[in-house]
């Protein structure tokens, strides 16, 4: 049976994999927050989800996220 919330999370990983920017700012509420725990950084809205993405695919150009593990609801 399929969780809506974890189906969300998913093509939100989806969209990370195929460097597809648009649906991973869609991804998100245009009030959503996103809070990088190890530098504290927080980034709120479209145009901070996407400040966030550039953020992570400077580094890891090739980086996946793989083997995803919900436990829950």
């Amino acid at each position: 049976m399929s969780n809506p919330d974890f189906d969300i999370v998913a093509a939100l990983y989806e969209a990370w994999n195929t460097r597809d920017i648009a649906a991973w700012v869609d991804s998100f509420t245009p009030d959503a927050t996103w809070t990088n725990l190890p530098t504290g950084e927080i980034h709120a809205g479209h145009d901070g989800m996407a400040d966030n993405y550039w953020h992570w695919d400077g580094p890891f150009r090739d980086g996946t996220c793989e083997k995803l593990t919900f436990a829950g609801g």
